[in-house]
Parts: structure tokens; sequence; C-alpha cells
């Protein structure tokens, strides 16, 4: 590769060889190290990457942005995981007998204050419904 390279290089000018025909260099080393390709699959730490890149929507703080939106992520996972378990209402504003513009609400909304004790308890959930912490737990 390296032979061909540099019999190219007396035909074509010097922007032609960019970083791509350099890597062929480095691509026949990986060859003769790993084997064939699919031993050394790149494509789903580039998938990785792309989501990891989404969440950045301003390139000042670039570390943050991801954490943000992976820890964001984590949360609707959890939430998700388990809103199966509760009843959803079946009354849409637009099956009221009021019309399309009239409101349907099903009982009153409630208030619920999240005091020291409420916070306690669901710190003590997590930390021993978590699998990280069974070996401190035992």
């Amino acid at each position: 590769m390296a032979i061909t390279l540099s019999l190219l290089e007396k035909d074509f000018p010097p922007s032609f060889f960019d970083i791509m025909t350099h890597l062929l260099l480095h691509v026949i080393d990986e060859l003769v190290v790993y084997g064939p390709i699919h031993n050394k699959w790149m494509y789903p730490m580039e998938r990785v990457m792309k989501v990891l890149k989404d969440y950045v929507p301003s390139m000042a703080r670039l570390e943050g942005s991801i954490v943000e939106g992976y820890m964001l992520e984590e949360k609707l996972r959890f939430v998700i995981e388990y809103l199966h378990e509760f009843e959803h209402v079946s009354i849409r504003v637009w099956d009221a007998k009021e019309g399309v513009y009239g409101e349907v609400f099903k009982g009153a909304p409630t208030k619920v204050v999240f005091n020291s004790i409420l916070r306690d308890l669901a710190h003590e959930y997590v930390l021993t419904n978590i699998e990280i912490m069974g070996p401190w737990i035992q």
C-alpha cells in the first residue's frame, strides 16, 4: 500500500491525498493484526457517538450538554419502565358531551409536598434497590 501511494504521489496533486487515502495505510496494518474487519467493527460505537453528539445543543459546553442529555434519557427510561403500573384516564377532551372545545377533568388536582421525610424514604428506596449497592447492603 505504501508503494502504491508513493506511485500515486507522482501523478496526483497533494490536494488529492486527504485523510481517507492516508487511512489506507492503517487499514492494511489492522488487517494484519486483527484479521477480517468484522472482528473489529466500530459501527456500534459510532452509533453511540451519534446519540451523544445529538445531546449537544451548544458547542460552548460539550461535556455538560452530553451529561445533561444522557441523564435526561436515563430518567425518561426509568419513568417509562414504571408507567405501565398506573391507570390512564380514558376520557379525552374531544369525547366530552360539551363538544370539541369543552374540557373534561377527572377529579381535582392534588398537591403533594415533598418534605424531608419523603426525600429520605425515596433516597433509602433507591439505595436499597440498586444493584451496585448489593455488597454494602449485605
